[in-house]
């Protein structure tokens, strides 16, 4: 019988193998024990990332607006990005606005972590909420959009915005509002 290399949860991992890397993502093959029966689990293993919603003191928000490729559409989504190596995410979250928008801010507030797909992809992305705006420039060429909160919060409840990470962003946000007012 072959050694375990490790338990994660009810599953026992007989062995693993990296099937495919690129700097972004990973993707390994795991062969498991889970009630007795041997099981083989595909992992995507995404760094990870940051989604940050804007706000100026007027309350609008900078969404951006781009083709996606792996959607195979244009999306409308707040600004994310993942982390780089040795790079932490609020820093990811501060390279990415400005990077994306040209937006510097002076107040980061942690709206908590998210998870998609958690069956098969280990992926945590890190929200915020970025307030105290000052504008420069941007060095990515992104369509970026200034709307008003409410049409971006309109917009995720009607599914005009796809993203999980950005919708979730959104509700939370609006739910923070609503307990500081």
């Amino acid at each position: 019988m072959k050694k375990s290399l490790a338990k994660r949860g009810h599953y026992t991992i007989q062995s693993t193998k990296k099937v495919y890397k690129n700097p972004w993502i990973e993707v390994r093959e795991d062969t498991v024990v889970r009630d007795g029966k041997e099981e083989t689990w595909g992992v995507l293993h995404i760094k990870p990332g940051a989604s940050i919603l804007a706000m100026d003191d007027e309350g609008y928000v900078y969404l951006t607006k781009e083709f996606h490729y792996g959607a195979g559409e244009e999306t409308i989504e707040v600004v994310a990005g993942g982390t780089d190596d040795n790079e932490n995410v609020l820093e990811t979250a501060k390279r990415e606005l400005k990077e994306e928008t040209g937006l510097e801010a002076l107040e980061w507030i942690s709206l908590g972590t998210a998870r998609a797909l958690t069956t098969y992809t280990d992926h945590v992305q890190h929200l915020y909420l970025a307030r105290g705006l000052t504008v420069g420039k941007y060095l990515e060429s992104i369509n970026v959009l200034k709307v008003p909160f409410a049409d971006a919060h309109q917009w995720a409840l009607e599914s005009k915005i796809v993203s999980a990470y950005c919708a979730l962003l959104i509700l939370r946000t609006a739910e923070y509002l609503k307990k500081k007012s």
